[in-house]
């Protein structure tokens, strides 16, 4: 339903010192919201109960093969079932996994990582530092195909393995059983953060191998890791049941299991919580004001802000959009972020949960953020400058531009969102025609460049701008590594290359910033948002504890082995309590 404007208009995102000074930056710069997380509730043993908790999942899981994920829904699941070197606890701050320690070379070049001894695969194997060396060069292999093996091109060796000149990663060693070696061909700022992406995940080779046997994509649903729990039943677009895993080297998770159902409509979703049918739920738009007012929902109510980006990427490599040596289309670009109202968008339609933002580096990251992001936005609401440019680009009241869908996927705010954007084009003789895609589709779609304009969102896979910057917007990203504006400019490029190697936080600041002013102009996003998790979370459940990376009811960052389940007083409740009447 769209809603009108005062205008009458309808109108329709080794270093120990190293990592003690990366931990401190992220204490003060993550500046989380007080209501992210459940007050400290230990109970006592008998009412902390080893329940299932159920939680949504926007859309099925594409992929639970760790070098294949791109999304948040399956990296959320496999959170649980994978196990990396280190991860991040919900201040950000890196903390042990599966490494017992580690040591960063003085030329910061050489990481070493010690291993925690007897940590098994749910198999019961053994997990040692040739399991690494596999995963890590299984990773780099392009006759794998990973959509995410450029986060080991500095990796001594890389270039090689990617030109099929071996079939090693030579950059990484295992010299003894539980010591694992990363050497690089140069210094690499957030190398170190990177290593908790899921993508990095150990996985046993005879599993994945499996796929000879059984087919092709055996092995990506039926995963086997060393994480806190083991994935026990997948029934695809309906549910991903996880079973504790008994073995685990880890704290012995409470929970039993994890139920994920796959709910896609955020008003479904809304009122499977309220029914009782799931633990968390996010809140579709229209309902905030009244979770805010209701005497229980508003004490259920879970608040964060999110190291997230939203924008509609321009294909630069098709018309309208496309650069020629002696036209450059960039004024076309530059008009269409002018002709959006976003505080409009984000205040009357989406209920404050967004936040208007032109810029690449969100504000959760304060430590990196520009504030003249903030303060002097790059693009405001601006109908006349935005017909000026569509002019001096030589489309006069939209003359000579075709029709132009605009693809985004059926989830929460989105088709609210995208109805905005299209009215507001419309204002300026911009014709474009809102398309929903399914999920897996979309995201085809969006890898592959066949599309023109497409919605895009990005939540941050390590607390540090490379993860923004230079994974989006970089050349040698285009197209499924994550640049899907597939956008180039060779200073961008030369900028974030210095960034990438330069220690030095204020300097790597600058030019980050530098870069990203270059981008702005050239303008190969529709700029739109960053975000708050507006979320809800059942009473009786205890230890999650959100992080700017939890961008939804999935919670993709939260380590489940600590939540439990906390009886109400004066009720026993079944140990599978949850269970019955929820799958189908």
């Amino acid at each position: 339903m769209l809603t009108n404007r005062n205008s009458g208009h309808a109108h329709a995102l080794t270093a120990v010192l190293t990592v003690l000074l990366f931990a401190a930056v992220l204490m003060v710069s993550l500046g989380l919201a007080a209501c992210r997380h459940r007050p400290q509730d230990v109970g006592t043993p008998a009412q902390r109960l080893s329940g299932i908790l159920r939680l949504p999942l926007n859309s099925d899981v594409p992929t639970l093969d760790p070098i294949h994920i791109v999304d948040v829904r399956s990296a959320a699941v496999a959170r649980q079932v994978f196990s990396t070197l280190i991860r991040f606890d919900s201040d950000l701050r890196i903390i042990p996994d599966l490494a017992d320690g580690w040591e960063v070379s003085e030329d910061r070049m050489l990481l070493t990582f010690h291993l925690k001894h007897g940590a098994r695969f749910t198999n019961g194997r053994e997990v040692t530092a040739e399991d690494f060396v596999y995963s890590f060069t299984r990773l780099a292999d392009p006759a794998n195909a990973s959509e995410r093996a450029t986060l080991l091109r500095d990796v001594k060796g890389y270039s090689e393995l990617r030109q099929g000149k071996t079939k090693l990663l030579a950059g990484v060693s295992a010299p003894d059983k539980y010591t694992f070696k990363i050497e690089l061909t140069k210094p690499y700022a957030p190398f170190l953060s990177s290593l908790a992406m899921t993508n990095f995940s150990v996985v046993p080779r005879e599993e994945v191998e499996k796929d000879v046997e059984l087919g092709t994509g055996y092995w990506s649903r039926h995963p086997v890791g060393s994480g806190p729990f083991k994935v026990a039943e997948w029934q695809p677009d309906s549910y991903i049941r996880l079973e504790a895993n008994p073995d685990y080297f880890g704290a012995k998770p409470f929970l039993s299991g994890v139920l994920y159902k796959v709910i896609p409509d955020p008003t479904t979703q809304f009122e499977a919580y309220n029914t009782g049918e799931l633990d968390a739920s996010i809140i579709p738009v229209g309902s905030l004001r009244r979770v805010q007012s209701d005497p229980v929902l508003k004490k259920e109510l879970l608040r964060q802000p999110l190291l997230v980006v939203q924008f509609y990427a321009f294909n630069m490599e098709k018309k309208p959009w496309k650069d020629f040596p002696f036209e450059s289309k960039r004024a076309l670009r530059q008009a269409l972020n002018y002709a959006i109202d976003r505080e409009y968008i984000a205040n009357e339609i989406l209920e404050g949960r967004y936040e208007p933002f032109v810029g690449i580096i969100p504000p959760g990251l304060k430590a990196w953020y520009n504030p003249e992001n903030k303060l002097r936005p790059r693009y405001t609401y601006n109908v006349d400058k935005a017909r000026d440019l569509i002019e001096e680009a030589g489309h006069p009241g939209g003359l000579f531009l075709p029709r132009i869908p605009m693809y985004y996927n059926n989830f929460a705010e989105y088709p609210q969102i995208a109805v905005q954007v299209a009215d507001f084009l419309h204002d300026i003789s911009i014709k474009v025609e809102p398309q929903v895609l399914e999920w897996g589709t979309f995201l085809d779609t969006m890898q592959t460049g066949d599309f023109v304009l497409g919605r895009s969102g990005w939540v941050a896979d390590f607390p540090d701008p490379d993860s923004f910057v230079w994974q989006l917007l970089a050349s040698e990203n285009k197209g499924p590594l994550g640049n899907w504006a597939r956008y180039s400019n060779p200073k961008f490029d030369e900028l974030v290359e210095k960034a990438r190697v330069e220690f030095d936080v204020q300097k790597r600041k600058l030019l980050y910033w530098q870069a990203e002013q270059i981008a702005l102009d050239d303008a190969p996003w529709l700029f739109l948002f960053t975000q708050v998790n507006n979320m809800l979370l059942k009473s009786r459940v205890h230890g999650v504890r959100l992080s700017g990376m939890d961008v939804d009811a999935s919670l993709p960052n939260v380590d489940l082995s600590k939540v439990y389940i906390r009886a109400e007083e004066g009720r026993v409740e079944n140990e599978h309590a949850g269970t019955s009447g929820n799958i189908g």
